[in-house]
């Protein structure tokens, strides 16, 4: 399966735009945010540029939220997915594992969301929807006036999420090294110092951007993506964003840094041919072996130095973690010294 894939691999920038708050959301997508909303399953099909779906399967119960209702109303058809996750969220009716997720991603903005926050990080993954509801809610529970905070995000997903919870949104481009106040993502595997490996969503470079740009990085995961070493649970690889022209170079400079298996990913059934990251990129899924915490950030470097990479999926920068732990509870670490 990670072998070397020789054959041919899926995923936008545009002019810098004014702050928008609630715009329209294109036909045949959803408001990721409206996963908000009880009673939903939520469709995503692969990376962070692509489309999600939704529909009702509630039962019955409670009445929904004025958020809540406020997302539903703002619902759209999606187009079909590849995957389906499931997102009930009403209390009574998700599983354990999303419990988890959800007070890891309640934890993590409690703790760390900044009562006077001008702009705020938003990144990628199914925990990631959870902070995101959390922030909408602050309104309420702090009296935080959500309508001075800018939210960035670091892809179409997150950005579609932003819009849906009703949240101002803007473009990297408009700010600079720690403009941010803070950013809330999550990730593919994250290892005892922190360190973590990205890009899954085939959204590690802006990622990276949104992320050093912001004075605090904070990681929400579920409890799987815990490791002592990365590349010991995350065995697909690290992945590499390059310039299509060069992927066979960067393939051969790579077996020569040590890489042990490298795969150029594919669209699968969603695409045929090569993933195309938003920055019209290809991936390489390079799996080094497990990576001793201390050569992470060495590696990163050797990889950037390669003629035709644009960026890795190597992160070295959490600040704390937060995860959702298989008893429905959140665990929290923080970066050692």
């Amino acid at each position: 399966m990670y072998g070397r894939a020789l054959g041919l691999g899926q995923g936008g920038g545009g002019a810098r735009a004014p702050l928008s708050r609630i715009g329209r959301t294109p036909a045949g997508l959803v408001r990721p945010g409206a996963c908000a909303a009880s009673g939903l399953v939520v469709s995503r099909a692969g990376g962070c540029g692509e489309g999600l779906g939704v529909k009702d399967v509630s039962s019955g119960g409670k009445r929904p939220s004025s958020i809540q209702r406020s997302l539903l109303h703002r619902l759209r058809p999606g187009p079909s997915c590849v995957f389906i996750r499931s997102m009930s969220l009403r209390l009574g009716e998700i599983s354990l594992v999303e419990k988890a997720k959800r007070a890891a991603a309640y934890k993590a903005v409690d703790e760390h969301f900044p009562a006077d926050a001008k702009v705020v990080g938003i990144g990628s993954g199914s925990t990631v929807i959870y902070a995101v509801e959390r922030i909408a809610q602050l309104a309420e529970l702090r009296g935080i006036d959500l309508s001075k905070v800018t939210f960035v995000p670091t892809g179409f997903q997150s950005k579609q999420l932003i819009i849906g919870a009703g949240l101002n949104v803007a473009s990297i481009d408009q700010f600079s090294v720690g403009d941010l106040d803070i950013v809330i993502d999550g990730a593919d595997e994250v290892d005892d110092s922190l360190n973590c490996i990205k890009g899954g969503g085939a959204c590690l470079f802006q990622e990276k951007l949104v992320g050093q740009c912001a004075r605090k990085f904070v990681i929400v995961a579920d409890s799987s993506k815990k490791s002592h070493k990365l590349g010991s649970k995350w065995i697909q690889g690290v992945p590499i964003e390059v310039i299509p022209m060069a992927y066979p170079k960067v393939e051969a400079d790579l077996l020569r840094l040590g890489a042990k298996q490298i795969t150029l990913r594919q669209g699968g059934k969603a695409k045929a041919g090569p993933v195309v990251t938003d920055n019209g990129n290809f991936i390489l899924d390079t799996h080094f072996g497990s990576i001793e915490p201390s050569e992470v950030r060495n590696l990163d470097i050797k990889i950037k130095l390669l003629v035709g990479v644009v960026e890795t999926g190597l992160f070295d920068y959490g600040a704390v973690a937060y995860f959702g732990e298989t008893d429905g509870t959140a665990s929290t670490f923080t970066r050692p010294e």
